[in-house]
């Protein structure tokens, strides 16, 4: 477990030597309860887009089949992956490259511990299915969004997939049914996702990535 004051220490470290092995951006991955199968043919979409690229991929949870499916796709592939889970999180973190555990700062362990943290790493964010954890974390990246915006910072893109269920699904539905402040609309693609392809095209654009040269 990283202590707290050694987190950033020891996480910007680790950001650091990817950037020297050429790794540009990372990308989460939000991946909760819905439809197994869709959600893995939308993984697959998506990391038929992203393989070749610069990038790392950020996990929320270190467990459960379809995160064990990533993690699979990841190494075909050779992305590095990157794990970050609460005390409370089943850990199987031996798969992951790097694997933060965010211990809680106040009471017992509790899942949404890691939102925090997770939050803060990636440029983009592509979600799959997702459970409130998810929409913790949505909520989350848009209000560090919202900081930036007006500081004319960079803000975190976020792709969500509509059609594959999970509790997230309403919320994913719901952001193209009422008004977006305008300033965060940049943010989101304009119109709904239902695959992994256009998903990880939008962050892949938003991002400015460009295939690594052989």
């Amino acid at each position: 477990m990283i202590k707290p004051n050694k987190m950033d220490t020891i996480v910007s470290e680790y950001l650091s030597r990817l950037k020297v092995q050429g790794i540009k951006k990372i990308i989460g991955f939000s991946i909760g309860p819905g439809f197994e199968k869709r959600k893995r043919e939308v993984l697959e979409e998506s990391l038929d887009q992203l393989k070749g690229l610069p990038i790392a991929i950020l996990l929320d949870r270190t467990s459960g089949d379809i995160t064990r499916q990533l993690i699979d796709l990841a190494r075909e592939n050779s992305i590095p992956i990157i794990g970050v889970y609460s005390q409370a999180d089943v850990k199987q973190s031996k798969r992951m490259d790097f694997a933060i555990e965010v211990p809680a700062k106040y009471g017992p362990a509790e899942s949404p511990d890691s939102v925090e943290v997770f939050a803060k790493i990636p440029q983009g964010l592509e979600i799959i299915g997702g459970d409130m954890k998810t929409a913790t974390e949505f909520a989350y990246i848009m209000g560090i969004n919202e900081t930036r915006l007006p500081l004319r910072k960079r803000p975190i893109y976020v792709a969500p997939v509509n059609g594959v269920g999970g509790e997230f699904a309403t919320f994913a539905d719901m952001l193209y049914t009422f008004s977006m402040p305008r300033n965060l609309q940049i943010c989101l693609p304009d119109k709904r996702f239902y695959n992994g392809k256009l998903a990880a095209n939008f962050l892949i654009q938003k991002l400015r990535l460009h295939k690594l040269s052989i």
